[in-house]
């Protein structure tokens, strides 16, 4: 029943983002996009894992991405809802050494969401289709994306991104291991921020690749080493290169 029902809001979503002209989506939704998932990726140029877990249960969903490196830790989760109009995040938060960081509460019934950063607490006006740093990346796999320009408002637990401005950046080729994967880049652009992921459409749409540029904090480039999708590895490799493969 749980998989019928998220398949069934798969189907809506994708009847609802599919424009007329199908060989125009630059994203194609995913099909029967997994219901338990789990990604290891690297920072880029160093040998430090980060775990995300993905499980889907009836209408609902939870990813975690989370590090342990010498005893200190490092998660971030998001929670919410699977809608016919995609992810409706309710709950964002960022936690160190087991103490939360900041954390974002989506009211979506009232159209606000709560900030709260150490001690401070801001709540402000929740636009439509706003989407944590985390849930964007599936966002965009499961209902994939039909326009080469568009835009929609981010948060973090720290900070609202309004009208982040993306663009469809088209296939690049991205090496791992002994094998070429295509992958589809989404740019997102606000002030001196920049968020990249990388979608392979083979896999679902999956990000195998995350970079998060937020200002004066370091970059954070994820990049994928395995994927297990609904308990299948799909992929077990060494940490990928940029250098280009052939077509």
């Amino acid at each position: 029943m749980k998989r019928h029902l998220f398949s069934v809001l798969l189907v809506l979503f994708a009847l609802v983002t599919l424009p007329v002209q199908a060989a125009d989506v630059p994203v194609r939704p995913a099909k029967d996009f997994p219901h338990d998932l789990a990604i290891t990726y690297v920072y880029h140029g160093l040998p430090i894992p980060m775990r995300l877990n993905w499980q889907v249960q009836d209408d609902r969903y939870s990813l975690k991405l989370g590090a342990n490196l010498f005893g200190r830790t490092r998660a971030f989760t998001s929670d919410g809802r699977l809608t016919k109009n995609g992810l409706a995040p309710e709950h964002f938060t960022d936690v160190r050494d087991g103490k939360l960081q900041n954390e974002a509460t989506f009211d979506w019934a009232n159209h606000q969401i709560t900030l709260h950063d150490g001690d401070k607490t801001s709540t402000e006006t929740l636009d439509k289709g706003t989407q944590d740093l985390f849930s964007t990346a599936f966002q965009f796999a499961i209902g994939g994306v039909r326009n080469q320009n568009f835009s929609f408002s981010m948060v973090s637990g720290r900070k609202i991104y309004p009208n982040v401005a993306f663009e469809v950046q088209g296939e690049k080729n991205w090496r791992v291991g002994g094998q070429v994967v295509k992958v589809i880049l989404l740019r997102g652009t606000f002030e001196d921020r920049v968020f990249d992921f990388w979608l392979a459409p083979q896999w679902s749409n999956l990000p195998v690749r995350m970079i998060f540029n937020l200002g004066n904090d370091a970059p954070l480039d994820l990049w994928a080493t395995e994927i297990t999708i609904d308990g299948k590895s799909v992929l077990d490799a060494p940490a990928p290169t940029d250098s280009p493969g052939k077509d």
